[in-house]
């Protein structure tokens, strides 16, 4: 009898990398780490991309967006157009690596950057388009589809590393981190291969892939590949450069350095990159992004977009709580088994929970492993 292969988790890939010491979870990386500010939902993928029927139905009723939030993204859109600010790219928008995170490893993405992508892709169509409300939808999905398309892609590189390590024992990443992008950052410099090639993907992937055009119009489907040429030509260094990367020739040889770098953890390798053509299944995720895509709502306020706010938004627990109330239902700390300054609690024949220690706000992956170990619905997670 065939064995059917199960989908990789979070918390497997997390173990392993533990058990060989591959992680540093007491340091955070050069991004913005897990959230304090925010409400935290999770986004509606079927909503995102629709089905035709679906989408149909979906663009004549979305009472979840007011008339005035409508009104508001409409009178911004006609004023001409209006690119994004700089910082919605890994600033309101951004993945926090597993390395660092270990379990709290997600995508975050503000609803308002959404929005203010949205409206630059409205600003490219003439008023009587910018009219209809399934353009407005439609610019919505896609925004949303371009902002995660940006993060996954820095998912793709680190399941890259982990590869190399898991083959190698060797640290990666964190050396790739410290040794090519950190530095790079600092100086303003054009040569930060993965950001720039993190915006030339959230081109690609959304002009090639049938996923990313489900429930947006054609009209919408085309200003957003107008748009983003000029988006990128107004970003920070490196981020700007990803115009010259569009076609498949010049990406696939810029990824090859990429990997390159990754391997030797500097700018600047010594081997032939051309190498890896020959192993291009190593560039993909680990598994899917989706599941641990996660929605930023403004403290208090309610939702806007259509495909968050179905579902209330995920609790707020801190690490003193988590604690307190997992010792409660007969976990114990183990002492030594957390690496860093993370916390290791078991429970006989029940499932192990690794939390950081001291967060005032735990990410909401680990808030799912709380209410998994409990054995009970996230929603019903109350302390």
């Amino acid at each position: 009898m065939r064995t059917v292969a199960q989908p990789l988790t979070l918390s497997r890939v997390v173990d392993t990398l533990v058990n060989l010491d591959l992680v540093d979870l007491t340091a955070k990386g050069p991004w913005p780490g897990e959230p304090d500010d925010a409400d935290v939902y999770e986004p509606d993928w079927s909503q995102v991309h629709p089905n035709e029927s679906e989408a149909t139905e979906a663009s004549m009723d979305m009472p979840s967006i007011s008339s005035a939030a409508f009104d508001e993204v409409l009178a911004r859109a006609s004023g001409g157009f209006k690119e994004p600010p700089p910082n919605v790219l890994d600033a309101l928008a951004w993945y926090t690596p597993i390395h660092y995170f270990g379990t709290g490893a997600a995508i975050y993405i503000r609803e308002s950057a959404v929005v203010t992508v949205a409206i630059s892709i409205m600003s490219l169509l003439d008023r009587a388009a910018q009219e209809d409300w399934a353009n407005f939808i439609g610019s919505l999905r896609a925004a949303m589809s371009v902002l995660y398309l940006h993060e996954a892609f820095h998912h793709k590189i680190e399941s890259l590393a982990i590869r190399l390590e898991v083959v190698e024992h060797k640290r990666r990443y964190i050396p790739y981190d410290d040794n090519v992008v950190i530095p790079l950052l600092r100086q303003g410099s054009n040569d930060v291969l993965e950001e720039t090639l993190a915006c030339a993907e959230m081109y690609r992937r959304f002009k090639d892939e049938s996923l990313y055009r489900k429930g947006v119009p054609d009209l919408v489907w085309r200003a957003t590949l107008r748009m983003l040429p000029l988006w990128f030509k107004t970003l920070p260094p490196s981020y700007k450069q990803a115009g010259n990367y569009l076609t498949k020739a010049k990406f696939d040889h810029a990824m090859n350095r990429l990997v390159s770098q990754v391997q030797e953890a500097t700018p600047t390798p010594r081997r032939d990159a051309s190498e890896w053509a020959l192993t291009p299944h190593q560039i993909r995720g680990l598994f899917d992004c989706q599941r641990i895509t996660h929605m930023l709502v403004p403290l208090g306020q309610h939702p806007v977009l259509p495909w968050i706010g179905k579902m209330r938004s995920l609790p707020s627990v801190s690490t003193r709580k988590a604690i307190h109330h997992l010792q409660e239902h007969g976990w114990r700390v183990v002492a030594g088994r957390g690496k860093g300054s993370h916390i290791w609690l078991e429970l006989n024949g029940g499932r192990p929970v690794n939390l950081p220690a001291n967060r005032e706000r735990l990410a909401p992956d680990r808030v799912k492993d709380i209410a998994k170990a409990l054995g009970i619905p996230v929603a019903d997670l109350h302390f």
